[in-house]
């Protein structure tokens, strides 16, 4: 969409039967406020916007620009979609065939980790085996990967309290993490031939190997594997409170919005299982 046709759509009809001099700072941030719940790139609208004001003080017509002065709200994420990609327990287990088809002990062992345990890619990338006890089955999530100065990686201590955690494991991880061990046998889990930890995109580069070789396999995020483990969760009678903890969601209606789409979709499926008993 053109310069032209974005003012002609979105600001216009807004400021364009006002005196440009009486338009407000005020006004400006009720407009603001709007684009950013309705356009995904709203920002782009506001930069349509600013040169307009500008002209007038340069016409001496205003002394300072308002929209200028407006904050930028962070655009709310619609959570409907995100809600949609995971995988459900056949799904899942129909990836970890074709991750096995790999032959690849460290990709089926990254992956199991982030299916089973729910935990943040740039945690499981931040994991020594001092985090993990293989007798008691248990991981200590202590720190994350993240990228400093000049893209350099560097080890951080989890953001909130609740994402510093301790995480159990089932005993099919644990013989998955103990298979593993044979070839990382010390220092990180995950990490480049000196020692250092992988790239941040790692995970995104093996999911990449997958839907090269299965370009017709439902495509998630890393971050969706997170969500297919917390759904599931529910599905097998986790308590909301549980979920939050294993997860480390600070806040818990993150939590709870998931538990929402998981039991709606519980509840659309009860009249097909009714009938499909039923059988007439």
């Amino acid at each position: 969409m053109s310069q032209t046709s974005i003012a002609d759509r979105h600001i216009l009809p807004i400021f364009g039967n006002k005196a440009i001099n009486k338009i407000t700072m005020t006004m400006c941030q009720t407009q603001v406020n709007k684009w950013a719940d309705e356009y995904k790139r709203f920002f782009g609208i506001i930069s349509i916007a600013n040169p307009i004001f500008d002209y007038a003080i340069s016409m001496e017509l205003i002394e300072t620009n308002p929209m200028r002065k407006t904050l930028k709200p962070k655009r709310q994420k619609n959570n409907t979609d995100e809600l949609e990609k995971f995988y459900n327990k056949e799904e899942l287990q129909e990836f970890f065939e074709i991750v096995k088809g790999f032959d690849d002990v460290e990709m089926l062992t990254y992956f199991r980790l982030l299916a089973f345990t729910g935990m943040r890619k740039n945690e499981i990338s931040a994991l020594s085996w001092s985090d993990i006890d293989l007798k008691t089955g248990q991981i200590s999530v202590k720190r994350t990967l993240a990228k400093g100065e000049d893209n350099k990686l560097i080890f951080q201590t989890p953001k909130t309290k609740k994402s510093a955690r301790t995480i159990t494991l089932d005993q099919k991880t644990i013989e998955v993490l103990k298979d593993w061990h044979k070839y990382s046998t010390k220092g990180l889990l995950f990490k480049n031939e000196n020692g250092e930890p992988k790239s941040i995109v790692h995970v995104n580069n093996m999911l990449n190997r997958i839907w090269r070789k299965y370009p017709d396999f439902k495509r998630i995020t890393p971050h969706g594997f997170r969500h297919t483990h917390c759904s599931l969760l529910f599905e097998a009678g986790a308590t909301i409170k549980e979920v939050q903890e294993r997860l480390g969601h600070e806040n818990i209606q993150t939590t709870m919005d998931i538990y929402a789409h998981v039991t709606q979709n519980a509840k659309d499926e009860v009249a097909d299982k009714f009938a499909s008993y039923i059988g007439f």
